[in-house]
């Protein structure tokens, strides 16, 4: 199993993924619900058919694949769903889509 330690940045759209020989990798974080309309036919359970929870990620699964322990802003996720508007062609920023509980906690915590 591999960890990596991430930084996040926002407004990164000029910038492309970097990566070093520690295993860091700059990365835009977005957050997602799953009252949210795309999610709502899934219900609270992820790609990979476990229960949505606090530390649940979606990532697109060639960069960061299942299982995949990320440490974002001294916080631990676990790669265990996928969404295909998180797939990025060579040399695009890496997103990485963090789970919140609820519509507040998306609008009112960082990711």
């Amino acid at each position: 199993m591999k960890i990596y330690l991430l930084f996040t940045g926002l407004l990164l759209s000029s910038l492309s993924c970097s990566h070093n020989e520690s295993n860091t990798f700059l990365v835009k974080t977005t957050s997602y619900t799953h009252n949210e309309s795309d999610h709502l036919k899934y219900g609270r359970k992820t790609a990979i058919g476990t229960e949505l929870k606090t530390g649940t990620a979606a990532s697109d699964w060639s960069i960061f694949p299942v299982g995949t322990i990320l440490n974002i802003a001294g916080e631990r996720f676990e790669i265990s769903d996928y969404g295909s508007a998180l797939v990025k062609t060579k040399g695009e920023m890496p997103v990485i889509d963090i789970y919140k509980k609820s519509f507040t906690e998306l609008t009112s915590s960082p990711p």
